[in-house]
């Protein structure tokens, strides 16, 4: 529906709705997982399955968590490798593998 100032007009209920989906979002949750915990309009009621579903997402960041911290500490080392001086051993291995070389 569209008010006077041809601005889009939602509902208190409409409302409330988006600020779940996007608080689920900033969670974590995908748009296909957050329509699963809001169903037809209302918020999951067994919140057994809710808690699964959370659960469920933790664990998933927390495997992220540790890739990233894998990936951080290998940045880590090849900073400290190269050092920032001129023909850093590292770049000179990095351009010999490079294809067409």
């Amino acid at each position: 529906m569209r008010g006077l100032s041809n601005y889009r007009e939602f509902s208190e209920q409409a409302l409330e709705r988006i600020d779940l989906i996007r608080h689920a979002q900033a969670l974590g949750f995908r748009l296909a997982e957050v329509r699963d915990v809001v169903g037809a309009g209302t918020l999951m009621s067994d919140c057994s399955e809710l808690r699964r579903k959370g659960e469920r997402k933790l664990a998933e960041i927390e495997q992220e968590i540790q890739r990233l911290e894998a990936v951080k500490a290998s940045l880590q080392r090849l900073l400290l490798a190269c050092g920032g001086a001129a023909g850093c051993a590292v770049s000179a291995r990095i351009v010999k593998l490079r294809p067409g070389r």
